[in-house]
């Protein structure tokens, strides 16, 4: 028996449902109807990205060069990209506590004195933890984060490379 969870029996069943429907149908119903559609849709969306993942991953791996010609198709174009992830779930929460801990101790130090002011500590704490409501985490850190408050953002993230594969149509028949 087939797995229902197949990408390809996924696509292979939404093709059969869309020529059934002309396209200004496919937005006409009652509220089952059209929540079973988009289900339907979301369902195919994600079958097609799976899919075509596996076409791209066997094409990376086979291509001999970057970029080919392939009759009746196009140009066959593969390229490296970089990825990031947090190194763990906590990772981004660590960063943002350990860059306003360093933020707060740079301004808070008296540059006279090398003395902490624990008012401008409170003040530049407190500012940071609002500016943190607001920004979203963040994944890359300028210059400055490493070389003036000791910040790196590698030690929070994992970085890795891999290929991505696209094709340009020619416009010649297939």
């Amino acid at each position: 028996m087939t797995d229902p969870r197949d990408p390809a029996l996924i696509a292979h069943e939404a093709q059969l449902e869309l020529g059934t429907i002309s396209r200004d149908e496919w937005a006409e119903g009652d509220t089952q109807e059209l929540a079973r559609r988009l289900l339907r849709l979301d369902e195919l969306a994600a079958a097609v990205r799976e899919l075509r993942a596996d076409i791209a991953d066997t094409l990376t791996g086979s291509m001999e060069v970057d970029e080919m010609i392939v009759p009746g198709v196009g140009v066959l174009r593969r390229s490296e990209t970089t990825t990031s992830t947090w190194n763990h779930n906590a990772s981004a929460e660590m960063l943002r506590e350990d860059l306003a801990a360093a933020i707060t101790a740079e301004v808070a130090t008296d540059i006279a004195t090398g003395e902490i002011d624990e008012m401008k500590r409170n003040v530049a704490r407190a500012t940071m933890r609002a500016a943190y409501d607001v920004i979203p985490s963040f994944s890359s850190i300028k210059a400055a984060g490493p070389k003036r408050f000791g910040v790196r953002i590698s030690d929070y993230r994992s970085y890795g490379v891999t290929y991505k594969v696209a094709v340009q149509a020619t416009g010649e028949p297939s």
